[in-house]
């Protein structure tokens, strides 16, 4: 059984999630990603037990990360490719009744700690703030312009369709002014035959 607990969000996000785990049931945040976007993902058991944790892309299916039987993970990694994103968390422990556990997943700009760019006398949170603006900026602008390339490719689509139904609809109607044609010279050679013309 396959859970689904995210949706598909706009820019960087962060989430956090209590999940109820039942038997070797498998529960999944998914989410759409970008070209180089950071990912951080951290699963801690609410109660003592054994969690198995599964990072993987959709299409094309490759797994980032895989952990089993492990008790507390954490893990980060930049996106190879754009796609779809599960981050899986499973019971290891199946024969436990229902345990508990906690997601959290950081992606893009909120995955970054800006505080560890300089020495803590030198940091001005301003600076450090307006960085975190800048990258969510160039995040959001980044999904932007994919999203324009998938608006054009979906249109290209649809005018493609949109002319074959065109040209089926003319060539329906060329098929049908083309029978009433060849009936009416059938029927005229008919009645001549018959002298009734």
């Amino acid at each position: 059984m396959f859970t689904q607990l995210g949706l598909l969000l706009l820019g960087a996000s962060a989430s956090y999630f209590d999940i109820q785990l039942t038997g070797n049931v498998r529960k999944c945040y998914t989410e759409d990603l970008s070209l180089n976007t950071l990912i951080v993902a951290e699963v801690e058991p609410r109660d003592n037990v054994m969690l198995s944790v599964e990072i993987s892309m959709r299409s094309p299916h490759e797994v980032y990360f895989q952990e089993v039987n492990q008790k507390a993970m954490k893990t980060a990694f930049t996106m190879q490719q754009t796609g779809t994103v599960d981050v899986c968390v499973q019971s290891a422990d199946t024969k436990k009744g229902v345990s508990y556990a906690g997601l959290r997943v950081l992606t893009g700009t909120l995955a970054k700690d800006f505080s560890n760019v300089a020495k803590k006398e030198h940091l001005d949170p301003v600076i450090n703030e307006l960085k975190s603006i800048e990258g969510m900026m160039t995040d959001y602008n980044s999904r932007q312009r994919r999203l324009v390339g998938t608006e054009a490719a979906t249109r290209k689509l649809v005018d493609l369709a949109h002319s074959r139904v065109v040209n089926l609809a003319i060539a329906n109607i060329g098929v049908v002014v083309a029978c009433n044609v060849v009936m009416a010279l059938i029927l005229k050679a008919f009645f001549k035959s018959k002298k009734i013309i």
